[in-house]
C-alpha cells in the first residue's frame, strides 16, 4: 500500500503540466526579453500563459506578476508597505496565517504587527477584527482564504470589505483554496492575493501575486524591466507554462462535484477516527473538503507519522514549512488547543480525485498504527523481575 495524504504541502505534478513543461523547455528555452525569433517565441508562450491564468481568475493581464511562489509573494506584500512602518504605521494578520505571512509581517513591522484573533474553531473573529482595524487603521491587512493546517475557511470577504471602508490595503493568501473550491469573486474582492502552483498539481518554484495594475510602487526585486518593471529577473517560462496547464485542470475540478464527494469521504474517515478517541480541529467550521487535522488521543504525532509511513501512508503534522519543530503549532495555540494535545496533531490532506477506497485504507492504517503503538507502549512498561 502506498498512499499520499499530504497534498496541502505539495501535490503530485499533473501529466498535462509535465507535458507543458517539457514542451516549453524544448521549444521556448530562449530568454523572453531578447529580440530574435526564438526569444519572441518564448515571449509569446509567456504571455499566452498569462492570458490563460487571467481568464481563470477573471482578472486583467496587468494584475498578474509571476514570482517564485507564495513565500516570495507574501513577503513582497508587506515589503510594499514597509516604509510606512518607519513612520509608525502598523499592519494586521490573522492568528492562523502561514509562517510566510506572519513572519514577514513581523520582520518588517516588528511590534506594530497586530494579530487578529480566532474562535475555538479557528475562524477569524470578524467583530473583533473589524473593531481593531477601524480603531488602529493598519496600512496593510492579510487574512488567509483557508488555513492550510486545519482546512478552516476564513471570512476574508468580510475583512476585505472593512479594509475598503477604512482605506487599508488587503491581501489574501489563497494558496490552499486554489483547486479545492471555486474561486468565485476572490480576484475582484482582493486587491492583493497570493497563489502557488505546486499546491494544485503544478511545478514547485513558481506562483504569482495578484496586484492592482496601478500600483507603481510594487517592486518584488530590482534589476531588469521584466514583469512590467515589477519583478526583475528572467521569467521561468517552462514553469509558468506548466503552471497554466495545471491551474486550468485544478480550477475545473474545483467547479465540479468533486469537492462534495471528497467532503463525504473525509467525513466518513473522521467518523472512524473519532470512534477511537480522536477529535477534529475546526470541525464546527466550514473547511476545505479534503483536509482533516486530527488531534489524536495518545502517542506523539511524530510517532504516528513514522508508524504510518512504515504502513505505506504519507501524511504530516501540519505545515510542511514547520515540520520537525518541537514547538506546538501557533495555529492550534491560537485556537486554544492545549500544547499537550497539539503535540498529538496529525494532518491528512487529499487531492480532489483521491478515491474513496484510499480514504478507507487510510482509516485502516490509522487503526493498525494505534494497535501497534499501543503494543509497543505496553511492552516498554513491562517490568522484569529476576
Amino acid at each position: 500500500m502506498s498512499l499520499f495524504f499530504d497534498c496541502n504541502a505539495a501535490s503530485p505534478l499533473r501529466p498535462k503540466a509535465e507535458a507543458a513543461w517539457l514542451a516549453a523547455s524544448r521549444e521556448a528555452w530562449a530568454n523572453p526579453s531578447a529580440l530574435y525569433p526564438s526569444a519572441l517565441g518564448a515571449r509569446a508562450l509567456l504571455e499566452e500563459s498569462r492570458e490563460k491564468i487571467a481568464a481563470l481568475f477573471s482578472c486583467t493581464l496587468g494584475r498578474i506578476v509571476f514570482t517564485s511562489g507564495a513565500t516570495e509573494s507574501n513577503n513582497v506584500f508587506f515589503r510594499r508597505f514597509e516604509k510606512d512602518a518607519g513612520r509608525g504605521a502598523c499592519c494586521a494578520v490573522s492568528a492562523v496565517e502561514h509562517a510566510s505571512v506572519s513572519a514577514a509581517a513581523r520582520a518588517m513591522f516588528g511590534e506594530r504587527t497586530l494579530v487578529l484573533p480566532v474562535t475555538a474553531d479557528g475562524v477569524v473573529d470578524v467583530a473583533a477584527a473589524s473593531e481593531r482595524i477601524r480603531r488602529e487603521r493598519p496600512v496593510a491587512v492579510s487574512v488567509v482564504a483557508a488555513c492550510g493546517e486545519t482546512g478552516v475557511l476564513q471570512p476574508w470577504r468580510e475583512v476585505a470589505r472593512v479594509c475598503r471602508e477604512c482605506g487599508c490595503a488587503f491581501h489574501c493568501d489563497a494558496v490552499q483554496i486554489l483547486g479545492r473550491l471555486p474561486l468565485g469573486d476572490l480576484a475582484a474582492q482582493c486587491p492583493y492575493a497570493t497563489f502557488s502552483a505546486h499546491k494544485a498539481g503544478g511545478p514547485r518554484g513558481v506562483g504569482f501575486l495578484l496586484a492592482p495594475e496601478e500600483d507603481n510602487l510594487l517592486h518584488l526585486q530590482h534589476g531588469g524591466s521584466q514583469e512590467s518593471s515589477r519583478r526583475a529577473g528572467t521569467e521561468n517560462v517552462s514553469a509558468i507554462a506548466s503552471a497554466a496547464a495545471a491551474l486550468a485542470e485544478a480550477v475545473a475540478e474545483a467547479a465540479s462535484t468533486l469537492p462534495k464527494e471528497q467532503a463525504r469521504c473525509r467525513d466518513r474517515f473522521e467518523a472512524r477516527m473519532k470512534a477511537f478517541g480522536a477529535t477534529i480541529a475546526g470541525e464546527g467550521a466550514p473547511r476545505l473538503p479534503q483536509t482533516s487535522m486530527l488531534l489524536l488521543p495518545k502517542h506523539p504525532n511524530l510517532a504516528w507519522v513514522s508508524r504510518l509511513a512504515k504502513l505505506g501512508v504519507e501524511c504530516g503534522t501540519g505545515s510542511a514549512c514547520s515540520s520537525g519543530k518541537s514547538a506546538p503549532s501557533p495555529v492550534l495555540a491560537a485556537m486554544g488547543v492545549p500544547a499537550s494535545l497539539a503535540q498529538r496533531a496529525v494532518r491528512v490532506s487529499a487531492s480532489l480525485t483521491t478515491p474513496e477506497a484510499d480514504w478507507t485504507a487510510l482509516a485502516e492504517a490509522f487503526e493498525r498504527a494505534l494497535a501497534e503503538l499501543d503494543g509497543e507502549s505496553a511492552a516498554s512498561n513491562v517490568v522484569t523481575i529476576d
